[in-house]
């Protein structure tokens, strides 16, 4: 058992006996016998003797089951969205992520500067809110496809309208 694990293993292992908990379940990590340490989560639980007494115990059943792939994809996914996020809040140009409906999800401090809103009052915004009233019809039509899987994405040139009144031509 890794070293820093030991401490929180024994104290679920102590509640466990003592009856605070119905089964014995904790995540550590284990060293594999090449060396390395792999991520396991043991499970188990008392075979208690025949009138069922706590202080009677017959056997610990349990398992350990890997979960050393499942921790490197939860790494994985950290890193990727750590990178999403930094390039997205990063960015010289708006950007900004919708729902099928048009409501902003996310949106960025450079979109809302162009905008001249801030990011908080951008936040579940509909797009018809600073679209142009003559593009918008176009863009709810893609807007559609995407909530009916015909397509992904979608590019076009269309004109916001910020808070003041500016008309702005974007290429999104």
């Amino acid at each position: 058992m890794h070293p820093d694990d030991r401490a929180p293993t024994l104290h679920q292992v102590e509640a466990y006996l003592a009856g605070d908990t119905e089964i014995f379940e904790i995540p550590m990590r284990m060293r594999h016998r090449d060396g390395h340490w792999v991520h396991i989560l043991s499970r188990g639980s008392l075979v208690r003797g025949h009138d069922g007494s706590p202080s009677m115990p017959r056997r610990l059943v349990g398992l350990h089951v890997d979960l050393t792939a499942f921790k490197k994809m939860q790494a994985d996914v950290l890193e990727s969205e750590t990178r999403f996020r930094t390039l997205f809040e990063k960015a010289m140009t708006g950007m900004a992520v919708a729902d099928p409906k048009g409501n902003l999800t996310e949106a960025y401090e450079q979109l809302a500067r162009l905008l001249g809103y801030s990011r908080g009052e951008l936040l579940g915004k509909n797009i018809s809110a600073f679209t142009h009233p003559e593009d918008l019809a176009s863009e709810l039509v893609f807007l559609q496809e995407i909530s009916n899987d015909l397509r992904d994405d979608y590019r076009i040139e269309k004109r916001y309208v910020t808070r003041s009144g500016e008309i702005l031509w974007v290429d999104l």
